[in-house]
Formats: structure tokens, C-alpha cells, sequence
């Protein structure tokens, strides 16, 4: 993580703690997911939590798809929770995430771990409000019809160039 290592040391304490207010909250079957072999000595260091290390993106999509909640540092497990439309909390560490959480309209679903003073109240509060998350969401609805036209016309001409080139017609 790119954070500051005073930050990093409480990564570990936090995530605990978010486990404890899961299992408090009736989330019993509680994992973590690890989609990059070099986070399965973290997850393992939790002992009483599972961990589950998927490499193939089907089934790593199929997981986040039908899980009950997803609470994730990952902007690449958030990222296919907001498509699918399984709840999320999403906790950013840096710009990177926080300008990605902003730009898809999704920056007051956010939590910021390195402004935020009390992280698990926070996370508390995003499980009390998960309704909210469909409000959140079809406010941000707009932006992501927006960011699939761009990406779609993009591709479109990238695919029309491609067959360009292939004729010999540049």
C-alpha cells in the first residue's frame, strides 16, 4: 500500500476489527479475498479467516457477484461490485482510488483510511446504511452511461483504425 508506514502498521489491526464488527453484525461466513498471490501471507496471518486466492477472473467475478457484502482497499474487487450491483464498502488509501471513486460518482460511498480518524465506525455506518448504496448508485447512473460511450466510441475507432492498417489503407 501507498501509505505511510505509521498508516500500514494499523492495515492489520483495522482489518481485524472490521472482521469483528462483520461477525457482530451476522455476517458469519466471512473470507478474504485475495486476487494477487502476493496478499495471501496478510490474509494468512489472520488464522481463524479463511482466505481464498482466485487467478481466474471468471470465477473471481462470480464470487464478488453473489457475495453478501464486499468491504475492500481493492479498487479491483469494488470495481466489478458496482457493475454487478453487490454492496460495497470501499476504503481508499490513495488518490489514485479516491479520484476513481469520485470520477464514477461514487466519492460518498468512499471512506478515506488516511483522513478518517475512526475507521470501523465509519465501516459501521456504511453497513447500517447499504439501502443508501442504491441511491448512491442511481445517482452516479448517468456518469457511467457517459464513461461507456466514451469508452465504447473509443474502442470503435481503435477497432475501425486496426482494420485500416490491415487493408493497408494508412
Amino acid at each position: 500500500m501507498n501509505i505511510s508506514l505509521k498508516r500500514q502498521m494499523r492495515v492489520h489491526d483495522d482489518v481485524s476489527a472490521i472482521i469483528e464488527l462483520l461477525r457482530s453484525e451476522g455476517h458469519r461466513d466471512v473470507r478474504l479475498l485475495c486476487h494477487d498471490h502476493r496478499d495471501i501471507p496478510f490474509a494468512a496471518s489472520f488464522g481463524d479467516v479463511p482466505y481464498i486466492y482466485i487467478s481466474d477472473p471468471h470465477a473471481y467475478l462470480a464470487l464478488l457477484r453473489f457475495c453478501r457484502v464486499n468491504v475492500t482497499y481493492r479498487v479491483h474487487s469494488a470495481l466489478p461490485c458496482m457493475a454487478l450491483g453487490t454492496p460495497f464498502i470501499k476504503l481508499s488509501y490513495d488518490e489514485r482510488a479516491l479520484s476513481l471513486m469520485k470520477t464514477l460518482g461514487f466519492e460518498e460511498w468512499n471512506i478515506d483510511i488516511v483522513r478518517e480518524s475512526d475507521l470501523v465506525a465509519r465501516v459501521r455506518e456504511r453497513l447500517a446504511g447499504l439501502d443508501r448504496l442504491q441511491t448512491v448508485k442511481k445517482s452516479a447512473d448517468p456518469k457511467w452511461r457517459e464513461l461507456k460511450k466514451t469508452q465504447d466510441d473509443a474502442l470503435a475507432e481503435f477497432a475501425s483504425a486496426v482494420r485500416s492498417h490491415h487493408r493497408g489503407d494508412c
